[in-house]
């Protein structure tokens, strides 16, 4: 979450087309870690969220 934080001020502070290309680079790389950690913590993102709630009606 951090990361994204830091990432996201970058993206603030870039005023020139390639200080943007450049932190964009950065930025998909850092979100395609994030969600390769996601899929290996065995959640596959979002959409292993709702296993964990009981069924409906209950």
């Amino acid at each position: 979450m951090k990361a994204m934080r830091a990432m996201h001020e970058k993206m603030n502070q870039a005023r020139t087309p390639e200080e943007r290309s450049a932190v964009m680079a950065e930025h998909q790389a850092l979100m395609q870690e994030c969600m390769s950690m996601m899929n290996m913590m065995g959640s596959g993102g979002m959409g292993g969220m709702g296993q964990m709630l009981p069924p409906a009606g209950r």
